[in-house]
């Protein structure tokens, strides 16, 4: 009989908890009193990081990334939905680097693992090997009978409609 395997908890996962605990103990020996001066200037310093995240971004929108390898500002950012990595090309010299943060140091993105990030999406679709049927088709299959359904409610196009009596 195979015993259940016990999740392991990591050296931080531990570190967190004991961070998390040492927290709260301060917070409690302190008194709300105490805490506020402490909570103050940590908003002052979270506010700060943000004006000087806001401010690089800017400044990079407007001049340009400088290349890691050309050293010219032609480093376009990937657009790809939520990513903690940022993948980057350089227009000149086609150069592929990726970086976690803002201030963090550039990392080479050539490999085939990061292929697929730099990859397009394929304009026919995912029903590559799909034929649509034609107008004398099986009606036994499941796009048969939506089509012939389809067909029967639709009028053809060429048809008149018959004028009604008054």
């Amino acid at each position: 009989m195979a015993s259940p395997r016990r999740q392991q908890s990591t050296l931080a996962q531990i570190m967190t908890v004991n961070v998390a605990v040492a927290i709260l103990l301060g917070a409690y020996r302190l008194g709300p009193a105490g805490l506020a001066p402490y909570c103050l200037a940590l908003l002052w310093v979270a506010i700060g990081l943000l004006i000087v995240l806001l401010i690089m971004v800017t400044l990079d929108a407007i001049l340009g990334i400088p290349c890691p390898s050309c050293q010219r500002r032609s480093l376009r950012r990937l657009a790809l939905p939520l990513n903690l990595v940022s993948y980057y090309q350089c227009t000149a010299c086609k150069t592929r680097c990726k970086r976690l943060l803002p201030l963090a140091h550039w990392r080479d993105a050539s490999s085939p693992k990061d292929a697929a990030k730099y990859r397009r999406k394929s304009p026919t679709g995912k029903w590559l090997g799909y034929v649509f049927p034609g107008p004398q088709t099986d009606d036994s299959t499941c796009t048969g009978t939506l089509l012939r359904s389809k067909r029967l409610r639709t009028p053809t196009p060429g048809a008149e409609e018959e004028p009604s009596a008054l």
